[in-house]
């Protein structure tokens, strides 16, 4: 198996936590849940 080099040039996050890493990860870490109701 030929092993290939990945470069990894940015990171972004669409969520419902946020719609940015920082956001994304702020809510991560203040327990922030991405959940919301559904009807029924």
């Amino acid at each position: 198996m030929d092993l290939k080099r990945v470069v990894v040039t940015g990171l972004g996050a669409i969520t419902p936590l946020g719609n940015n890493i920082p956001d994304f990860w702020n809510a991560l870490l203040n327990g922030v849940s991405g959940e919301i109701g559904r009807a029924s």
